[in-house]
């Protein structure tokens, strides 16, 4: 595979928020870091990237958005070498809900839009303290207890839109 069709396929796994501590999770932290390990397989030198946005920025529907939620969350994008340029690369939205949210290719050459309008984004330097930090058990459960109910709500609103687009194919 070359780094476009890693990109694809990666894009193309549905973005899912777990909703337990020990549910498998594709959100954008997780599919960037594939991304990022295939890229550098391929000798492509790359940095994850981190940047804040606000959930209601984002065309949600009414009844999600009303949802209790955390306002601010962050989201991780990739940033990849090219002529020793940095470009943005944002994979986060799958091909399955295009309809709903903005979904990105690449070309392979230039940036991509990111999935979200970022409200602050964090320097490289201060991504890679925060990346080396995990997220204890405690700090999952804490964000569960608020968001929990708006990330299930979340994700079955994206599994209908993939219904929906796998069903006219």
């Amino acid at each position: 595979m070359n780094e476009i069709d890693y990109f694809r396929s990666i894009r193309d796994i549905p973005y899912y928020i777990s909703t337990d501590i020990d549910e498998a999770e594709h959100s954008c932290y997780f599919k960037h870091l594939l991304l990022k390990n295939s890229l550098e397989s391929l000798g492509i030198n790359t940095r994850l990237r981190l940047c804040e946005f606000r959930w209601d920025n984002l065309p949600l529907p009414k009844g999600l958005k009303r949802i209790i939620h955390s306002e601010y969350a962050g989201h991780t994008y990739l940033e990849t070498e090219i002529d020793k340029k940095w470009e943005t690369l944002d994979l986060t939205w799958d091909k399955g809900i295009e309809s709903i949210l903005p979904v990105q290719d690449w070309d392979g050459l230039s940036s991509t839009n990111l999935a979200v309008l970022p409200t602050k984004v964090y320097s490289p330097e201060e991504c890679l303290m925060r990346f080396s930090i995990k997220d204890t058990p405690e700090i999952i459960e804490r964000d569960l207890k608020i968001n929990r109910e708006f990330y299930k709500a979340l994700n079955g609103w994206m599994s209908n839109a993939r219904k929906e687009f796998y069903s006219k194919k």
